[in-house]
Order: structure tokens, then C-alpha cells, then sequence
């Protein structure tokens, strides 16, 4: 079933300096990338802690999303000129 998607906040130092952290510490980066079930558990874990601090409220989906825009993975690719 898909997660309604709710606008809300912008996530807060704290939930950052969290977010970072715990992804570090327990692979979640990689789980963005290649999704497994094994991961569903902390990811439950990881959004019930966040959503308990000062700031942003977030469904488990969108804060998967954060780690797009706020932890890239990969450099960005340059752009090419265009003559």
C-alpha cells in the first residue's frame, strides 16, 4: 500500500546531525540504493526517533527522500558546455 505523502517541515540540525549519523552507523545508505527487507526494521527505527524530535515529520518514504537531496551518495555529474 502506498504512503500518503504529507508536506511538512524542513528537517532540523538535530534530526540531521541524527540522520547522518545513524545511516552511517548502520548501512542505511546503502539500503537506499539497493532495498532489501532487512532494512525495513531500522528504517521504522530511524523515522520513529526522528519524527520524536524538534523539527520535521516524515513517513519512512520521505525520509528515505531527505537522504537524496541531504546525504548524496555519489558526486553529481558535471555538466557538459554546450557550444
Amino acid at each position: 500500500m502506498e504512503e500518503k505523502r504529507i508536506r511538512s517541515a524542513r528537517l532540523s540540525k538535530e534530526q540531521k546531525e541524527y540522520l547522518v549519523s545513524y545511516l552511517e552507523q548502520n548501512g542505511l545508505l546503502e539500503s537506499k540504493i539497493n532495498p532489501s527487507d532487512k532494512f525495513k526494521n531500522k528504517w521504522n527505527e530511524v523515522t520513529k526517533h526522528l519524527n520524536s524530535l524538534q523539527g520535521a515529520k516524515k513517513t519512512v518514504s520521505q525520509w528515505k527522500d531527505v537522504i537524496l537531496v541531504e546525504v548524496p551518495t555519489e558526486k553529481p555529474t558535471p555538466k557538459k558546455k554546450v557550444a
